[in-house]
């Protein structure tokens, strides 16, 4: 990759985060990012294992056990035995985690909105174009590990960026 398209990959990355980072600060959310994190890498890839949702957010595995029996509790995602290997739960989110996942992104995209206003409609058209580009590209943690997840488990099919 040559150093323009690096710096336009590092330059959406930061302006995505960011921009999510503020959206979610105006909203007043107190949610942390990490279970904002757990929440939309279920959404963006399915099921996973602990051990694999605690290496795409960077987080150890007992911190993501703890935050997942507390999403659990919530009803917001379900744990049950791996049918690979019955040593490992998976997670997965329940219809009230998609709900809320959907809910919060559309609550992020209500508070940036007025933000944007003043935007093109080529500005609008060039956004939806780079939405639609980023969701189509595989990059899923399983693609970007080269094929396994941390615990060398066979990887998920996913897709698109999962940060909430």
């Amino acid at each position: 990759m040559d150093d323009a398209r690096r710096d336009t990959l590092v330059a959406l990355f930061g302006a995505v985060h960011d921009a999510t980072r503020s959206a979610a600060a105006a909203l007043g959310d107190r949610t942390g990012s990490a279970t904002r994190h757990i929440l939309g890498l279920l959404a963006a890839e399915g099921d996973l294992r602990i051990s694999t949702v605690a290496a795409a957010v960077r987080i150890p595995p007992p911190a993501i056990a703890h935050s997942a029996a507390q999403l659990e509790d919530q009803g917001l995602i379900a744990r049950r035995p791996d049918p690979a290997d019955a040593r490992h739960a998976l997670l997965s989110l329940t219809a009230a985690g998609h709900d809320a996942v959907a809910e919060w992104r559309a609550r992020l995209a209500e508070v940036a909105a007025p933000a944007l206003t003043g935007l093109a409609e080529a500005d609008w058209a060039i956004l939806a174009a780079a939405a639609r580009i980023i969701s189509s590209v595989d990059l899923s943690v399983e693609r970007l590990r080269g094929g396994l997840s941390s615990d060398g488990a066979p990887a998920t099919p996913g897709r698109g960026l999962h940060a909430v």
